[in-house]
């Protein structure tokens, strides 16, 4: 596919999230969401703080990885979000050097943005490690492994299977609390590790609650009403036959919200209802976030937000809005829109009756209090309806009953004393009717 505008993969369809709950239904325990602790990074603030320092430790059989983020500090009913340092806002992708000890290189690049907190707070994070072996592979599973490692399941040793001599050397993790004003001064909060495997088919963690993926743990009275920074220190104790590697990269769905780990490492996700609700908010902030940065600047953002996200219907939506999609020369261009703000919609109405209506066409529509519809009609179309929606589908009112006429029907709907949202527009002829359309209201 060739496109003049490459910053969206409009015809990406990973559904990660759709594949995700049907092995739910099926394997996952069940958790509600819980929606303090969800953050969608779709505008300039989130895309920050939504940013994850990953460790890898590649061997010849397997794949150490850590990842770690999501830092709140807690203070009663306060919460203070706090993103890795801003002189690492660029994506990250580097070496380190193949050495025992502390690797320096990438721990200078592993720390957050100073921060202070008062006594008695608390401070939470996202933190997963965990080992993989090669894409393609399976791991070699031996039922007598049971009760090998952590709390004597074969579910959570599974998780941590692989080939026999395959971690080479021990390497460990370590969460430090740092004084800006003096360096020297550290608390470590957390450290977690993974030990040569030698001749055992389980990988050997340790730490503190290694298989958990959320924690939160006490912050020093000593250290509070100091600036104070946090940052990770790899540390490698074997033989290192290569460099870790670090990424920093940002996630546009809170890694938190998504899963959790329970005693024997299955993974707990939210229910479906929950994740609905989740996906159709992220939805709907990222159109208010593209809207607004277009309203303003006459063009979208740097970064637009994840389609892999996105249902089809909520990827048509978005491109109807802000983009032209032409087939030139059996290619598919893809344009941005060029016009910085459209107050009517184009509505075109299909000829063939027998067939369900199709709205063909539709403009990003940002209104006040008036909302203006264009409508073309081949035929005409007795008691019509349009009715309006929320962003999770739920009919909120009908706000015009009439006859559409052949030709252009100019019609204006005025107090939509609505709160500033996306909505969903639906154009019905009994017993047809068409399909969703998207708007916004300012």
């Amino acid at each position: 596919m060739r496109t003049t505008n490459p910053k969206i993969p409009l015809c990406c369809s990973k559904l990660w999230i759709a594949i995700c709950l049907t092995i739910v239904a099926n394997t996952f325990i069940v958790r509600a969401l819980d929606p303090t602790d969800v953050v969608l990074g779709v505008n300039s603030g989130n895309i920050g703080y939504l940013r994850y320092i990953h460790y890898e430790n590649q061997f010849d059989a397997a794949t150490l990885d850590y990842i770690f983020g999501e830092v709140r500090v807690i203070n009663g009913t306060t919460k203070l979000m706090v993103a890795l340092s801003s002189r690492n806002n660029e994506d990250i992708a580097l070496k380190g050097e193949k050495v025992q000890g502390i690797d320096y290189t990438l721990l200078t690049k592993s720390g957050t943005n100073n921060f202070s907190y008062k006594p008695n707070s608390h401070i939470k994070f996202f933190r997963k490690l965990s080992v993989n072996v090669p894409k393609g592979q399976k791991p070699p599973f031996d039922p007598s492994i049971e009760g090998l490692e952590g709390e004597g399941s074969s579910m959570q040793d599974y998780k941590w299977v692989v080939e026999k001599n395959c971690i080479k050397d021990r390497t460990e993790f370590i969460m430090e609390l740092v004084k800006v004003n003096d360096p020297t001064s550290i608390y470590v909060i957390d450290s977690v590790g993974v030990d040569e495997n030698n001749d055992q088919v389980v990988a050997h963690r340790y730490g503190w609650k290694p298989d958990k993926i959320n924690l939160i743990r006490r912050l020093p009275n000593e250290f509070a009403n100091q600036d104070v920074y946090i940052r990770i220190k790899p540390v490698r104790y074997g033989r290192p036959d290569k460099a870790l590697a670090l990424k920093i990269v940002p996630h546009w769905i809170s890694k938190s919200s998504l899963a959790e780990n329970d005693s024997i490492l299955n993974s707990k996700v939210t229910n479906e209802k929950d994740m609905d609700k989740l996906l159709n908010k992220f939805f709907n902030e990222s159109l208010l976030y593209c809207d607004s940065v277009k309203s303003t600047t006459g063009h979208l953002p740097d970064k637009l937000p994840l389609i892999e996200y996105l249902t089809m219907e909520q990827k048509e939506i978005l491109e109807k809005m802000f983009f032209d999609v032409k087939i030139v020369n059996n290619d598919t261009v893809i344009t941005e829109k060029n016009n910085k703000q459209i107050k009517t919609a184009d509505i075109y109405l299909g000829e063939d009756m027998h067939k369900k209506l199709s709205v063909t066409h539709i403009n990003c529509i940002p209104f006040d209090k008036i909302l203006t519809l264009k409508i073309h009609c081949v035929v005409g179309l007795q008691e019509s309806t349009i009715k309006l929606f929320d962003y999770q589908y739920a009919l909120l009112s009908e706000i015009w009953r009439g006859d559409l006429h052949p030709g252009s029907n100019n019609i204006s709907i005025d107090n939509l004393d609505l709160p500033r949202g996306v909505y969903l527009l639906q154009i019905n002829s009994n017993p047809l009717k068409t399909t969703i359309s998207a708007i916004i209201k300012r």
